[in-house]
């Protein structure tokens, strides 16, 4: 099995997150520049807080920010302007201080790149902030 599949969990995702290669994510040739995958991962993130019900504007009002602090993706095959694309998340470990993603993007059954990001929880100053036990954010995210 190649190793980028390897990278791909086995358990359903998430969240699924579809999105349309815009004009503006490519290069000369019709390619999604390399750029636009780490905006897409961003896409994904803030859909699955939604669909937790944890909207990122809830947590910027109480003062708490998830702040990417870890990026890493594997590309694998291109993206092409107008291509219909499925970026899948799966949650791989959460704490009250930081969270960490896994994701696997895809045009049809096509693995276009793997990639997992961590996002640490800061306050408005960019300093790390442990959540409280009793913080709704963590009583959100522990269930997961």
């Amino acid at each position: 099995m190649p190793r980028e599949c390897r990278d791909v969990p086995d358990a359903p995702p998430a969240h699924r997150e579809t999105l349309r290669v815009r004009y503006s994510d490519t290069d000369a040739q019709g390619i999604a520049h390399h750029s636009s995958y780490i905006l897409w991962l961003e896409e994904a993130r803030l859909g699955w807080l939604r669909a937790i019900d944890l909207g990122y504007a809830d947590l910027t009002a109480g003062g708490m920010f998830l702040s990417l602090v870890e990026c890493s993706c594997r590309y694998i095959s291109p993206a092409m302007g107008e291509d219909v694309v499925t970026v899948d998340v799966w949650v791989d470990e959460v704490s009250r201080l930081r969270v960490r993603l896994r994701y696997a993007i895809r045009r049809g059954d096509t693995l276009l790149a793997t990639a997992t990001t961590q996002n640490a929880f800061v306050d408005g100053d960019g300093r790390p902030r442990r959540l409280t036990a009793d913080h709704p954010t963590w009583l959100k995210m522990r269930e997961l």
